[in-house]
C-alpha cells in the first residue's frame, strides 16, 4: 500500500510504499526520507497520518517542481 505518493505533471515519480517500511537495511530514498524506513506498515502508516503534512512540506521543499499527496 502506497502511504504518500509524489507528482509532477500529473505523473507519479515516486512513492512510499513497501519497499521502503518493509525494508532491510537499505538507504531510503523515497518521499518519507528515511522516516517510514524499515519501520513496518502499522509504524509507518501511524507516522504518516499523524506526520504527513509536515513530510510533504519537507519533501516539497528539496523537490519544488513536485506535488506530495498523503493519502
Amino acid at each position: 500500500m502506497t502511504l504518500i505518493a509524489v507528482y509532477k505533471d500529473d505523473k507519479c515519480v515516486g512513492r512510499c510504499d513497501a519497499r521502503c517500511y518493509n525494508a532491510k537495511g537499505e538507504d531510503c530514498k523515497c518521499v518519507c526520507m528515511g522516516t517510514n524506513h524499515g519501520r513496518g506498515f502499522d509504524e509507518a502508516r501511524s507516522n504518516t497520518d499523524a506526520n504527513g503534512d509536515k513530510l510533504a512540506r519537507e519533501y516539497e521543499k528539496v523537490n519544488p517542481d513536485t506535488s506530495v499527496h498523503v493519502k
